[in-house]
């Protein structure tokens, strides 16, 4: 019968299980300054964001680590709640090795 409702339902309970991963992405921005933005990015598996609760629960808990550690770093600022500028890709990058230990699946 569920089937019959939603012939998806595998996919949405497959998805919903896993949820999102939470993605270090670095890129040039639009700055001279502080050439190189630093997003933390949920994402689904399947490219949907279902925005769950559970998931903003986790996505604010990794950008309060990243907060928490990188206020102590010099040359790096923060844009807004999930993402901050570097001078340099060097130090993005090492931050980013960082963000992976700590938060290795």
């Amino acid at each position: 019968m569920l089937y019959s409702i939603e012939p998806a339902y595998d996919i949405y309970k497959d998805v919903m299980e896993q949820g999102p991963r939470f993605v270090p992405l670095l890129h040039q921005g639009a700055s001279t300054v502080y050439p190189w933005e630093l997003e933390i990015d949920e994402q689904w598996p399947d490219g949907v964001n279902y925005g769950t609760l559970k998931s903003g629960i986790e996505l604010r808990l990794r950008c309060t680590w990243c907060e928490d550690q990188l206020d102590e770093w010099s040359d790096v600022i923060q844009w807004d709640h999930t993402r901050w500028l570097f001078k340099n890709q060097h130090d993005a990058e090492k931050f980013i090795t960082l963000y992976y230990l700590r938060w290795a699946r």
